[in-house]
């Protein structure tokens, strides 16, 4: 045997790394609300959708129903539906048959 193989190994050593892991949960509350107003028919009218996401509203849009076919969602954002609000205040303001 040579001098080398008598020789007690080295052990070597290992550095301890801690790894932090980020873990996330992240759970959505998803609410979405459709409002129909039509017509005693129930053929035309509008249809308003709001997407509430975590109790913030993430969208509104209208669209014109009319008979069966209904036209491209239009996306409000909050000024335009307080403008539309104000407009239909005004609108039923106003004495007369509609």
């Amino acid at each position: 045997m040579s001098p080398e193989q008598n020789k007690p190994r080295q052990r070597r050593k290992i550095e301890k790394v801690s790894f932090k892991m980020a873990l996330q949960r992240q759970k959505n509350n998803i609410v979405n609300l459709a409002f129909g107003i039509m017509n005693e028919d129930g053929k035309a009218g509008i249809s308003l959708d709001q997407s509430i996401v975590n109790g913030r509203c993430a969208g509104c849009s209208v669209r014109v129903v009319n008979g069966g076919r209904k036209s491209a969602a239009v996306r409000l954002d909050r000024e335009a539906l307080q403008d539309l609000a104000e407009a239909l205040t005004e609108v039923l303001a106003t004495d007369g048959e509609f």
